[in-house]
């Protein structure tokens, strides 16, 4: 009982208590760091992913928008009826693609 009279086992006991709370609040802080870091990777590796997908659609059309030109010239017709088909084609694609931009900047308003 002497020590609890002097103050010396209550100053220590908070002492005690004080560290244990800090090294509580320390491992509760580090965890959210964790958390947020995990999450932070995770949304990276969804922005990756959904790169990587645009890449290959893109890629897709590239090969089909080549296709059609290697069709033109691989079908034994003259150069010059190729380039007339190729301008009517890019006539026709152009048109199309005013039209769908038409479209989006009408439905904005």
């Amino acid at each position: 009982m002497g020590q609890i009279e002097d103050g010396r086992f209550s100053k220590s006991k908070a002492e005690s208590f004080k560290k244990n709370i800090k090294q509580i609040q320390n491992r509760a802080a580090d965890e959210n760091i964790e958390e947020e870091y995990i999450n932070g990777l995770q949304d990276e590796i969804k922005l990756l992913e959904y790169e990587l997908k645009l890449l290959k659609d893109k890629d897709i059309e590239q090969q089909a928008s080549l296709s059609q030109l290697d069709k033109f010239f691989n079908d034994g017709v003259p150069l010059n009826e190729n380039i007339l088909a190729m301008k009517n084609q890019y006539t026709v694609i152009k048109s199309e693609s005013e039209n769908k931009l038409k479209v989006k900047l009408l439905s904005k308003f």
